[in-house]
């Protein structure tokens, strides 16, 4: 295994939260063409098991609305539109290219009528209560 570019990625201790954010960002957009493959091949696809758990174990008593923070390519956001199919579903990632794949993903489940995905960072999200 190669050593990490200090310059690239400085140690964790010496950076700050928005040179955190800016290095996540640029390597999930750099891995996404790859990232199913490798969550499924890391995993031994212990990842789609995992999904299809959670998934099943949702309840939606009072709301028909699922909000699938950092949702990455959009597997959890569409497999729980398909185990639940009375509920709308927002995917939000704040990795652009992520969420193209995701709205790639749900225009060929053609689920695009029932989960809406968006780029945004739920850091940013003030809480008002």
């Amino acid at each position: 295994m190669g050593k990490s570019s200090p310059d690239k990625y400085p140690p964790v201790k010496d950076i700050t939260d928005q040179e955190r954010i800016r290095m996540v960002k640029e390597i999930f957009s750099t891995i996404t063409g790859k990232y199913d493959f490798l969550n499924r091949f890391l995993s031994l696809r212990r990842d789609v098991a995992w999904r299809n758990f959670a998934a099943g174990k949702m309840r939606f008593f009072q709301t028909s609305r699922y909000l699938d923070v950092a949702c990455g390519t959009g597997d959890l956001s569409i497999a729980a539109a398909e185990r639940h199919p009375d509920i709308s579903v927002t995917g939000l990632d704040f990795v652009d290219e992520m969420v193209e794949a995701a709205k790639n993903k749900v225009r060929k489940k053609k689920l695009a009528g029932r989960i809406q995905v968006m780029q945004g960072d739920a850091s940013m999200w003030k809480n008002t209560r």
